[in-house]
Protein backbone atom coordinates (compact mmCIF):
# COMPACT_ATOMS: atom_id res chain seq x y z
CA UNK A 1 0.00 0.00 0.00
CA UNK A 2 3.05 2.40 -0.51
CA UNK A 3 2.04 5.30 -2.87
CA UNK A 4 5.77 4.65 -4.60
CA UNK A 5 7.96 1.78 -5.34
CA UNK A 6 9.92 0.37 -2.29
CA UNK A 7 12.78 -1.80 -1.79
CA UNK A 8 12.88 -3.54 0.89
CA UNK A 9 16.55 -5.29 2.03
CA UNK A 10 15.56 -8.59 3.65
CA UNK A 11 12.49 -10.53 4.67
CA UNK A 12 11.88 -12.57 7.54
CA UNK A 13 9.19 -15.36 8.27
CA UNK A 14 9.26 -17.04 12.05
CA UNK A 15 7.45 -19.58 12.98
CA UNK A 16 6.75 -21.47 16.70
CA UNK A 17 9.10 -24.04 15.62
CA UNK A 18 13.35 -22.20 14.80
CA UNK A 19 13.81 -25.06 12.47
CA UNK A 20 11.36 -23.58 9.98
CA UNK A 21 12.29 -19.97 10.12
CA UNK A 22 13.25 -18.70 6.54
CA UNK A 23 14.47 -15.47 5.13
CA UNK A 24 15.14 -13.82 1.77
CA UNK A 25 17.34 -11.16 0.99
CA UNK A 26 17.52 -8.51 -2.27
CA UNK A 27 20.16 -9.51 -3.96
CA UNK A 28 19.64 -7.17 -7.13
CA UNK A 29 22.07 -3.97 -6.97
CA UNK A 30 20.25 -0.54 -6.36
CA UNK A 31 20.71 0.77 -9.95
CA UNK A 32 18.56 -1.45 -11.32
CA UNK A 33 15.60 -0.95 -9.14
CA UNK A 34 13.02 0.81 -11.49
CA UNK A 35 12.18 4.11 -10.79
CA UNK A 36 8.00 3.61 -11.57
CA UNK A 37 5.68 0.93 -11.31
CA UNK A 38 6.11 -0.33 -14.63
CA UNK A 39 8.71 -2.75 -14.75
CA UNK A 40 7.72 -6.36 -13.38
CA UNK A 41 10.42 -7.36 -9.89
CA UNK A 42 12.23 -10.48 -11.06
CA UNK A 43 14.07 -13.05 -9.30
CA UNK A 44 14.80 -12.68 -5.33
CA UNK A 45 14.02 -8.80 -5.53
CA UNK A 46 12.06 -7.53 -2.77
CA UNK A 47 10.88 -4.79 -4.78
CA UNK A 48 7.28 -4.12 -3.78
CA UNK A 49 5.12 -1.85 -6.08
CA UNK A 50 2.11 -0.26 -5.69
CA UNK A 51 -1.47 -1.70 -5.76
CA UNK A 52 0.50 -5.02 -7.34
CA UNK A 53 0.49 -7.68 -4.65
CA UNK A 54 3.59 -10.32 -4.19
CA UNK A 55 3.79 -13.64 -3.22
CA UNK A 56 6.99 -15.54 -1.93
CA UNK A 57 7.14 -19.11 -1.29
CA UNK A 58 9.24 -21.02 0.76
CA UNK A 59 9.66 -24.71 0.46
CA UNK A 60 9.97 -26.63 3.45
CA UNK A 61 9.78 -30.88 4.56
CA UNK A 62 7.58 -31.58 7.64
CA UNK A 63 9.83 -32.78 10.14
CA UNK A 64 7.33 -34.05 12.84
CA UNK A 65 3.27 -34.98 12.70
CA UNK A 66 2.60 -31.72 14.47
CA UNK A 67 1.35 -27.90 13.45
CA UNK A 68 3.12 -25.77 12.23
CA UNK A 69 2.60 -22.45 12.89
CA UNK A 70 3.82 -19.22 11.44
CA UNK A 71 3.99 -16.01 13.90
CA UNK A 72 5.48 -13.72 12.16
CA UNK A 73 6.71 -11.52 9.48
CA UNK A 74 9.44 -9.01 9.33
CA UNK A 75 10.81 -6.75 6.15
CA UNK A 76 13.81 -4.68 6.87
CA UNK A 77 14.80 -1.14 5.15
CA UNK A 78 18.54 -1.62 5.93
CA UNK A 79 19.27 -2.10 9.61
CA UNK A 80 17.35 0.91 10.67
CA UNK A 81 13.32 0.14 10.41
CA UNK A 82 11.81 -2.69 10.58
CA UNK A 83 8.12 -3.60 9.56
CA UNK A 84 6.51 -6.49 11.15
CA UNK A 85 3.10 -8.50 11.17
CA UNK A 86 2.36 -10.52 14.05
CA UNK A 87 0.02 -13.07 12.30
CA UNK A 88 -1.71 -14.14 15.58
CA UNK A 89 -3.30 -10.46 15.87
CA UNK A 90 -3.70 -9.46 11.86
CA UNK A 91 -6.09 -10.46 9.98
CA UNK A 92 -6.11 -8.75 5.92
CA UNK A 93 -9.52 -7.30 5.48
CA UNK A 94 -11.67 -8.58 2.29
CA UNK A 95 -10.09 -6.28 -0.12
CA UNK A 96 -6.48 -7.15 0.82
CA UNK A 97 -7.46 -11.34 0.67
CA UNK A 98 -9.33 -10.26 -3.02
CA UNK A 99 -6.33 -8.59 -4.57
CA UNK A 100 -4.60 -11.89 -5.17
CA UNK A 101 -5.24 -13.90 -8.01
CA UNK A 102 -6.38 -16.87 -6.70
CA UNK A 103 -7.86 -14.76 -3.61
CA UNK A 104 -5.52 -14.87 -0.60
CA UNK A 105 -6.31 -17.80 2.24
CA UNK A 106 -5.31 -16.51 5.51
CA UNK A 107 -3.95 -19.42 6.87
CA UNK A 108 -1.16 -18.92 9.80
CA UNK A 109 -1.45 -22.10 10.79
CA UNK A 110 -0.68 -25.95 9.57
CA UNK A 111 -1.79 -29.61 10.83
CA UNK A 112 0.55 -32.08 9.85
CA UNK A 113 -0.23 -35.49 9.52
CA UNK A 114 1.14 -38.99 9.24
CA UNK A 115 1.28 -39.43 5.36
CA UNK A 116 0.19 -42.26 3.76
CA UNK A 117 1.86 -44.34 0.80
CA UNK A 118 0.50 -44.69 -2.55
CA UNK A 119 1.82 -47.95 -3.03
CA UNK A 120 -0.21 -50.02 -5.84
CA UNK A 121 0.16 -53.95 -5.38
CA UNK A 122 -1.61 -55.41 -8.85
CA UNK A 123 -2.16 -59.01 -9.76
CA UNK A 124 -1.55 -59.82 -13.40
CA UNK A 125 -2.76 -63.45 -14.28
CA UNK A 126 -4.70 -65.05 -17.41
CA UNK A 127 -7.18 -67.71 -16.21
CA UNK A 128 -8.30 -70.33 -15.90
CA UNK A 129 -5.40 -72.59 -13.82
CA UNK A 130 -5.06 -76.01 -14.74
CA UNK A 131 -5.48 -78.53 -11.55
CA UNK A 132 -2.03 -80.49 -11.24
CA UNK A 133 -0.40 -77.71 -13.71
CA UNK A 134 1.82 -74.75 -12.89
CA UNK A 135 -0.33 -71.12 -13.22
CA UNK A 136 2.25 -68.78 -13.56
CA UNK A 137 0.93 -64.59 -11.86
CA UNK A 138 2.82 -61.24 -11.64
CA UNK A 139 2.68 -59.25 -8.51
CA UNK A 140 3.59 -55.76 -9.85
CA UNK A 141 3.97 -53.09 -7.27
CA UNK A 142 3.74 -49.26 -8.25
CA UNK A 143 5.32 -46.73 -5.68
CA UNK A 144 4.76 -42.86 -6.47
CA UNK A 145 5.52 -40.09 -3.88
CA UNK A 146 7.13 -42.44 -0.70
CA UNK A 147 9.67 -44.77 -1.10
CA UNK A 148 9.50 -48.11 -0.08
CA UNK A 149 12.78 -48.74 2.54
CA UNK A 150 12.15 -52.77 3.24
CA UNK A 151 8.71 -55.24 2.30
CA UNK A 152 8.00 -58.78 2.22
CA UNK A 153 5.43 -60.58 -0.05
CA UNK A 154 3.23 -63.89 1.17
CA UNK A 155 0.44 -65.57 -0.64
CA UNK A 156 -2.54 -67.72 0.32
CA UNK A 157 -5.69 -69.14 -0.66
CA UNK A 158 -9.29 -69.01 -0.07
CA UNK A 159 -10.41 -72.26 -1.74
CA UNK A 160 -14.17 -74.02 -2.03
CA UNK A 161 -13.54 -77.96 -2.43
CA UNK A 162 -15.42 -80.66 -3.62
CA UNK A 163 -15.31 -84.47 -2.81
CA UNK A 164 -12.57 -85.01 -0.39
CA UNK A 165 -9.30 -83.77 -0.11
CA UNK A 166 -6.50 -86.12 -1.10
CA UNK A 167 -2.56 -85.89 -0.06
CA UNK A 168 -2.53 -81.94 -0.66
CA UNK A 169 -6.07 -81.06 1.28
CA UNK A 170 -4.00 -78.28 2.88
CA UNK A 171 -4.29 -76.06 -0.12
CA UNK A 172 -2.33 -75.12 -3.06
CA UNK A 173 1.27 -74.73 -3.30
CA UNK A 174 2.93 -71.88 -4.63
CA UNK A 175 6.61 -71.57 -6.28
CA UNK A 176 9.16 -68.65 -6.98
CA UNK A 177 10.08 -70.74 -10.14
CA UNK A 178 8.30 -73.80 -11.81
CA UNK A 179 11.03 -76.08 -9.98
CA UNK A 180 11.71 -74.17 -6.75
CA UNK A 181 8.71 -74.35 -3.96
CA UNK A 182 8.07 -71.11 -2.17
CA UNK A 183 9.54 -70.63 1.00
CA UNK A 184 8.12 -67.37 2.03
CA UNK A 185 7.78 -64.63 2.44
CA UNK A 186 9.52 -63.31 -0.24
CA UNK A 187 11.53 -59.91 0.26
CA UNK A 188 10.57 -56.91 -1.84
CA UNK A 189 13.88 -54.82 -2.57
CA UNK A 190 14.27 -50.98 -1.87
CA UNK A 191 11.75 -49.26 -3.98
CA UNK A 192 12.17 -45.80 -5.18
CA UNK A 193 9.74 -43.10 -5.54
CA UNK A 194 8.28 -43.39 -9.41
CA UNK A 195 9.54 -46.85 -9.61
CA UNK A 196 7.72 -50.18 -10.86
CA UNK A 197 9.04 -53.47 -9.42
CA UNK A 198 7.11 -57.18 -10.42
CA UNK A 199 8.16 -60.56 -9.69
CA UNK A 200 6.94 -63.27 -11.39
CA UNK A 201 5.21 -66.96 -9.18
CA UNK A 202 3.59 -69.86 -9.31
CA UNK A 203 0.36 -71.63 -8.03
CA UNK A 204 -0.13 -75.16 -8.15
CA UNK A 205 -3.57 -76.53 -6.99
CA UNK A 206 -4.88 -80.08 -6.75
CA UNK A 207 -8.01 -82.35 -7.68
CA UNK A 208 -9.50 -81.37 -4.58
CA UNK A 209 -9.83 -78.02 -4.89
CA UNK A 210 -12.42 -76.06 -7.46
CA UNK A 211 -11.90 -72.29 -7.37
CA UNK A 212 -11.22 -69.63 -4.69
CA UNK A 213 -9.56 -66.29 -4.31
CA UNK A 214 -5.70 -66.07 -4.25
CA UNK A 215 -4.68 -63.53 -1.84
CA UNK A 216 -1.37 -61.62 -1.72
CA UNK A 217 -0.12 -59.74 0.94
CA UNK A 218 2.46 -56.94 0.70
CA UNK A 219 3.65 -55.89 4.24
CA UNK A 220 6.31 -52.76 4.18
CA UNK A 221 7.86 -49.93 5.82
CA UNK A 222 8.43 -46.00 4.29
CA UNK A 223 10.97 -43.46 6.20
CA UNK A 224 7.72 -42.03 7.72
CA UNK A 225 5.93 -45.69 8.35
CA UNK A 226 6.82 -48.68 10.46
CA UNK A 227 3.92 -51.45 9.67
CA UNK A 228 1.62 -51.09 6.78
CA UNK A 229 -0.26 -53.91 5.20
CA UNK A 230 -1.84 -53.88 1.92
CA UNK A 231 -3.77 -57.31 0.69
CA UNK A 232 -4.79 -57.73 -2.92
CA UNK A 233 -7.46 -60.90 -3.45
CA UNK A 234 -8.26 -62.01 -7.30
CA UNK A 235 -10.77 -64.87 -8.51
CA UNK A 236 -8.93 -67.90 -9.19
CA UNK A 237 -10.74 -70.67 -11.16
CA UNK A 238 -9.13 -74.24 -11.26
CA UNK A 239 -10.33 -76.12 -14.19
CA UNK A 240 -9.28 -79.56 -14.99
CA UNK A 241 -7.50 -80.25 -18.54
CA UNK A 242 -9.94 -82.96 -18.97
CA UNK A 243 -12.38 -84.95 -18.14
CA UNK A 244 -13.15 -88.64 -18.62
CA UNK A 245 -15.06 -91.79 -18.31
CA UNK A 246 -14.57 -95.29 -18.99
CA UNK A 247 -17.42 -97.51 -21.08
CA UNK A 248 -17.13 -101.43 -20.69
CA UNK A 249 -18.61 -104.05 -23.77
CA UNK A 250 -19.06 -107.40 -23.70
CA UNK A 251 -17.93 -108.52 -27.03
CA UNK A 252 -19.49 -107.89 -29.57
CA UNK A 253 -20.01 -104.60 -28.60
CA UNK A 254 -22.72 -104.83 -26.36
CA UNK A 255 -22.47 -102.41 -23.57
CA UNK A 256 -22.47 -103.59 -20.18
CA UNK A 257 -22.16 -100.75 -17.92
CA UNK A 258 -20.43 -97.29 -16.68
CA UNK A 259 -17.54 -98.04 -14.63
CA UNK A 260 -19.05 -100.48 -13.08
CA UNK A 261 -16.83 -103.09 -12.90
CA UNK A 262 -18.87 -105.58 -10.83
CA UNK A 263 -20.62 -106.13 -13.75
CA UNK A 264 -17.99 -107.97 -15.83
CA UNK A 265 -17.15 -111.26 -15.20
CA UNK A 266 -13.63 -112.80 -14.84
CA UNK A 267 -12.08 -115.12 -17.57
CA UNK A 268 -14.48 -113.50 -20.29
CA UNK A 269 -13.00 -110.71 -22.45
CA UNK A 270 -14.27 -107.36 -22.44
CA UNK A 271 -13.87 -104.07 -24.10
CA UNK A 272 -13.10 -100.76 -22.30
CA UNK A 273 -13.57 -97.60 -24.52
CA UNK A 274 -11.88 -94.46 -22.48
CA UNK A 275 -13.71 -91.17 -23.39
CA UNK A 276 -11.75 -88.28 -23.26
CA UNK A 277 -13.10 -84.17 -23.96
CA UNK A 278 -10.82 -81.80 -23.75
CA UNK A 279 -11.31 -78.86 -21.26
CA UNK A 280 -8.59 -76.79 -21.28
CA UNK A 281 -8.25 -73.24 -23.40
CA UNK A 282 -4.35 -74.39 -24.29
CA UNK A 283 -3.74 -77.12 -26.77
CA UNK A 284 -3.18 -80.57 -25.04
CA UNK A 285 -1.35 -82.96 -26.91
CA UNK A 286 -1.41 -87.07 -26.41
CA UNK A 287 1.41 -89.11 -26.85
CA UNK A 288 0.09 -91.89 -24.70
CA UNK A 289 -2.61 -93.59 -22.72
CA UNK A 290 -2.68 -96.02 -20.34
CA UNK A 291 -5.92 -97.57 -18.22
CA UNK A 292 -5.66 -98.16 -14.54
CA UNK A 293 -8.03 -100.66 -13.48
CA UNK A 294 -8.97 -101.41 -9.58
CA UNK A 295 -9.43 -105.39 -10.53
CA UNK A 296 -6.57 -107.33 -11.31
CA UNK A 297 -6.62 -107.74 -15.44
CA UNK A 298 -4.83 -108.29 -18.34
CA UNK A 299 -4.75 -105.56 -20.62
CA UNK A 300 -3.63 -106.68 -24.31
CA UNK A 301 -4.09 -103.59 -26.36
CA UNK A 302 -4.88 -100.19 -27.26
CA UNK A 303 -6.27 -99.10 -30.51
CA UNK A 304 -3.88 -96.05 -30.08
CA UNK A 305 -0.44 -97.23 -29.09
CA UNK A 306 0.75 -97.35 -32.53
CA UNK A 307 -0.91 -94.36 -33.71
CA UNK A 308 0.23 -92.01 -30.71
CA UNK A 309 3.92 -93.58 -31.04
CA UNK A 310 4.37 -91.98 -34.66
CA UNK A 311 2.26 -88.69 -33.58
CA UNK A 312 0.73 -87.37 -30.68
CA UNK A 313 -2.80 -86.60 -30.63
CA UNK A 314 -3.31 -82.73 -30.77
CA UNK A 315 -6.82 -81.65 -28.47
CA UNK A 316 -8.01 -78.49 -28.31
CA UNK A 317 -10.98 -77.38 -26.15
CA UNK A 318 -14.32 -79.50 -26.65
CA UNK A 319 -12.43 -82.14 -28.85
CA UNK A 320 -12.78 -85.34 -28.11
CA UNK A 321 -10.33 -88.50 -27.85
CA UNK A 322 -11.61 -91.93 -27.42
CA UNK A 323 -9.12 -94.98 -27.26
CA UNK A 324 -9.92 -98.74 -26.93
CA UNK A 325 -9.06 -101.52 -24.39
CA UNK A 326 -8.93 -105.68 -24.60
CA UNK A 327 -9.33 -106.38 -21.08
CA UNK A 328 -9.22 -110.30 -19.30
CA UNK A 329 -10.14 -110.28 -15.33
Amino acid sequence: NFPSPIRFSLLQVRFAEAIYNSSLADNVPLSLVPSDSSVEPEGDSLLLLPNRPRIFEFTKIAKTQNIIQCLQASLFLGPQLELRWNFEDWVPDLDTRLAFNPPFVFRNQLQIVKPEPNVEVQVLHVPPAIVNEMYRFVVQLKVSDIPVNFGNLSFGTEMSTHGQAGDHGDGPQFFSSPKQPFVGPFVVPELKVNSTWQESFYVMSYASHRSGQLVVTLDFTTPYHKDIRIQRKVDLPFVNAFNSRCTFFHEPFVQTSDANVKAIRANEPTLVRLDIEANSPHPLAITKTELDLVIQADIDFSTNDQSLSLAPCVLYQGDKFAPWYSVLP
